[in-house]
């Protein structure tokens, strides 16, 4: 059997698995057959490291069998719910290739604003000023977000700390392994596990120097992580269900932030069902100095930045 005739078997069968699956119910048919090709591409890509060029020079030579046993465990583990980035065991995000496995979130373009965003503010007002800060990541996860931004800041005359905290090793592991792969020599961050700011409470603190915090915590309520399609539920329930409403450990942060004596602020990844009661939170605090949400280019509510 070819590889050409081989892949648009498995192709096939993924493409009916994706019809079914609740998160592309209202995605067109075109673009559930380019998801469905995209992933056997990645797939292939990541074990045989052949591009999709080559994929096609290959079409009409016999496929192994070994190679066939592959794509038959592919297409095993899909239908059981599993994301492709758990399989491949890498995820794309900001154009670089981080590490995920079962105990990391996978990475989603809806936290590129949120890295786009802090790049943007870092710039306007630390660059080239000498000025000191310090950026912390809670619930860092894989570090996409951190890693992401200290690989923007490479090169730039930014004089700055950074940490990365999670409540789990496993997934500081992954994150300590994507900032020295992408990063390399050039990693200034720090990672700690701890509970949300916990580990701030242990340290000695300099009140002075500004404090950006990111954060991409859980926001979904119990309503929508219960109606979630199988895929999605696969991945780490803690990092997923923010509480009955979805607003509960993002309010555990603000919480404890507001308690802490620092000059600081910030950027947190949101829903859109979450905001008005966010909204409402800060309107009523008088802790909060300053805050906006940030829409996204579907113009829904994905970020929001505030300062105490």
């Amino acid at each position: 059997m070819t590889w050409k005739t081989y892949l648009n078997k498995i192709t096939a069968e993924l493409i009916e698995y994706l019809e079914n699956d609740i998160q592309y119910l209202r995605t067109p048919a075109s673009k559930i057959r380019q998801i469905g090709r995209r992933e056997i591409e990645l797939l292939i890509e990541s074990y045989k490291k052949w591009k999709p060029e080559k994929l096609i020079l290959k079409g009409n030579t016999k496929i192994s069998h070994s190679d066939q046993a592959k794509l038959t465990d592919f297409l095993k583990k899909r239908r059981q719910g599993i994301p492709l980035a758990y399989i491949t065991g890498q995820q794309e995000f900001y154009g670089l290739s981080f590490r995920v496995n079962k105990n990391t979130l996978i990475p989603r373009p809806e936290t590129e604003i949120l890295v786009e965003y802090v790049h943007n503010l870092v710039l306007k007002r630390f660059h080239n000023s000498n000025r000191r800060f310090m950026l912390i990541d809670v619930g860092t996860g894989s570090g996409c977000i951190l890693v992401t931004l200290a690989k923007l800041f490479t090169g730039l005359k930014l004089n700055y700390r950074a940490i990365g905290a999670d409540q789990s090793e496993k997934a500081l592991k992954v994150a300590s392994f994507n900032a020295k792969k992408i990063l390399r020599e050039t990693s200034k961050i720090g990672f700690v596990k701890s509970s949300f700011l916990d580990f701030l409470n242990k340290r000695r603190n300099n009140q002075d120097i500004p404090c950006l915090i990111t954060a991409n915590l859980p926001y979904l309520s119990r309503k929508e992580y219960k109606n979630l399609s199988g895929e999605v539920s696969n991945e780490p329930r803690e990092a997923l269900l923010g509480g009955r409403t979805g607003c509960e450990k993002i309010l555990v942060l603000l919480s404890q932030l507001l308690k802490l004596k620092l000059k600081a602020e910030i950027f947190l990844e949101i829903s859109p069902t979450i905001y008005l009661r966010l909204k409402k939170y800060c309107a009523l605090n008088k802790k909060i100095s300053n805050f906006r949400f940030i829409q996204d280019l579907n113009k829904r509510i994905r970020l929001l930045h505030l300062s105490i």
